[in-house]
């Protein structure tokens, strides 16, 4: 709870260091007595609670944005040299202020969300259902281990890229509450439309094959069919209504699930990707 309020209330730079201080202090002494399940619980404890007052403080300062950008009675020119409330110098000013304010809460956010979402579903559940213990013993298994770590390295490269696009193109985060002020159709989103939900999945299966535990098999296709239908049920919609025809289109071009073999690029009067 104190670690959750502090998030909220200072910068996350700040916040991030405290938590790379708390993290080892807190697992420490469980290590030390041999309580290797209190150790690697404890870590996904101290990362929810840092992720939701992050997210709240993120939720806030979107909020505070908007309202000083509406008060302020600011608002881009309708087009280059057009006659508007302040010089072209003091809009590119103001833009440029704006998008690195908004960069930054989208990184604050973004890492939050990390911690929150995939650090659950794809890290804690495993553990409450594995406790990370193999099946059976390693050395009966070693393909099918190095076949696992392969996927479980891959599933969190692809994961974190797929977040740092989110921050880089969309200016925001992939959190309900903070979400993209553009569409993401860049980088692995080129290929297939749902990179991030794709590589929890990796990530869950990978942790399978490396542990031989088959109940994260079972455990893998559960989730995949949730993430199917909040996509079908929530997101598609929700995008269509946020961005219209350019969603349409990128929709039609790209896959939802099975990469393509070819990056998309946009066609004639479409935003350049």
């Amino acid at each position: 709870m104190a670690l959750c309020t502090y998030a909220w209330l200072r910068p996350a730079a700040e916040t991030l260091r405290i938590l790379a201080v708390a993290v080892p202090a807190i697992c420490g002494p469980a290590a030390a007595l041999g309580r290797w399940d209190l150790a690697a619980l404890r870590p996904g404890a101290v990362l929810l609670a840092w992720s939701w007052g992050a997210l709240a403080r993120v939720r806030g300062a979107s909020c505070r944005s908007c309202r000083a950008w509406i008060s302020g009675g600011l608002g881009p020119p309708a087009r280059s040299g057009s006659v508007g409330s302040g010089s072209a110098s003091t809009w590119i000013s103001i833009d440029g202020t704006m998008g690195s304010m908004r960069r930054n809460v989208a990184t604050a956010g973004s890492a939050a969300f990390f911690a929150l979402a995939p650090g659950t579903v794809a890290g804690l559940l495993p553990w409450w259902l594995t406790r990370w213990r193999p099946g059976a013993a390693f050395a009966h298994w070693l393909p099918v281990r190095v076949l696992g770590i392969l996927i479980l390295l891959a599933g969190t490269a692809l994961l974190v890229h797929a977040f740092a696009r989110f921050v880089v193109e969309g200016l925001g985060t992939p959190a309900p509450l903070a979400p993209p002020a553009h569409l993401v159709v860049g980088g692995l989103y080129r290929y297939v439309r749902n990179p991030m939900y794709l590589a929890v999945n990796a990530t869950i299966l990978g942790q399978a094959l490396l542990l031989w535990r088959p109940v994260l098999l079972g455990y893998a296709a559960i989730v995949i069919a949730a993430m199917v239908a909040f996509v079908v049920g929530h997101e598609q919609p929700a995008l269509t209504r946020k961005f219209g025809a350019e969603y349409t289109t990128y929709r039609r071009a790209v896959p939802g699930w099975w990469p393509r073999l070819t990056p998309w690029r946009a066609g004639p009067g479409e935003r350049s990707r």
